[in-house]
């Protein structure tokens, strides 16, 4: 009988939190928890301080991983048995090939772009032909979307660009998802415009995409919570695991109260956002039985999350230093 993820959740995040420094962020480390509960390490602080400290190494003082950001970028990195020294170097080459291509330039996102390619492809180089896509579908998304598109979609850049379909269909397939999503009286945004690229993972047409996500934002609401633009993302990926909307919405709730009752308490969001990660994860062995798009559909949301992980620290990061400065 496998154990309880919550369970193994907390044990992780509280094994962490007793080897805390005064420099250690907590929403950091419930991230890196989360990253790295399943992979049953004997040492998890000691393996990602020795990953994070060779980032640091390698970055200096301006390079893209000397800030806390390297912590996250850390425990993806334990959990995948990569070298740190080689992921950074090709990290800091792929950052410099994206500019090649004309993407305009951003600091945070454009990192966990880089990032998410590098780790698919196992530190190797990677591809000619997966940057272009990148940039070609940058310039589609632009095309429809001018002032909604910018530095925040690089990370569902990355990963649609990693997908083996024609790009003007995946590009029209997304922007019929989004009008879809729309026309069921989601407001327009940058947050929805998030929530059709996530949900586009999914195997069949936009309407189908459209029931899935609505049926997933319905479920919550019958359940008495209210689903606000900022957690469009996590319904989206919830919409990803083959289940019953209603199943999966009782499922983050509870687990989301479980985090709640446990101290140092998460905030609500936070504990929402790590609900849904703690089901996507506990949903790979679901995703075993499913057939190939809906297991491809898993691994996408699995990347995704992560995605968002990172994101989360570098905004986290961001406003440290600037009351830092304050």
């Amino acid at each position: 009988m496998s154990q309880d993820p919550v369970l193994q959740y907390l044990q992780l995040f509280e094994q962490l939190r007793t080897r805390k420094r005064w420099s250690d962020d907590t929403t950091q480390l419930r991230f890196i928890a989360l990253s790295l509960a399943s992979m049953n390490l004997a040492d998890p602080y000691t393996a990602v301080e020795a990953a994070a400290k060779t980032l640091r190494e390698k970055s200096g003082w301006f390079g893209p991983l000397n800030s806390k950001l390297r912590y996250a970028v850390a425990a993806m990195i334990v959990k995948r048995g990569l070298s740190p020294a080689r992921v950074h170097d090709r990290l800091v080459e792929t950052r410099k090939r994206f500019r090649k291509r004309g993407l305009p330039w951003s600091e945070g996102r454009k990192t966990i772009a880089a990032l998410l390619l590098v780790l698919h492809y196992k530190a190797n180089r990677v591809p000619e032909g997966t940057l272009q896509r990148m940039a070609d579908l940058y310039r589609l998304w632009k095309a429809e979307h001018r002032w909604l598109t910018g530095q925040d979609d690089y990370p569902m850049l990355a990963l649609h660009s990693l997908r083996d379909e024609e790009l003007p269909a995946l590009a029209r397939r997304m922007e019929d998802v989004y009008r879809g999503l729309r026309g069921e009286g989601f407001p327009a945004g940058n947050p929805l415009q998030l929530a059709s690229h996530l949900i586009c993972s999914l195997p069949g047409d936009a309407s189908k995409a459209v029931r899935r996500f609505t049926a997933m934002r319905d479920a919550f609401q019958q359940s008495g919570e209210k689903i606000r633009s900022g957690r469009l993302d996590e319904v989206a990926l919830l919409s990803l695991i083959p289940a019953q909307p209603r199943v999966l919405a009782r499922q983050v709730l509870e687990t989301r109260d479980r985090l709640r009752a446990e101290k140092p308490r998460p905030n609500m969001e936070i504990a929402f956002s790590l609900a849904t990660g703690i089901q996507l994860g506990a949903s790979t062995e679901l995703a075993k039985t499913g057939s190939a798009a809906e297991i491809a559909a898993i691994q996408a949301a699995q990347q995704a999350i992560e995605a968002q992980q990172a994101a989360i620290v570098v905004c986290i990061a961001a406003s440290s230093a600037a009351a830092a400065s304050n």
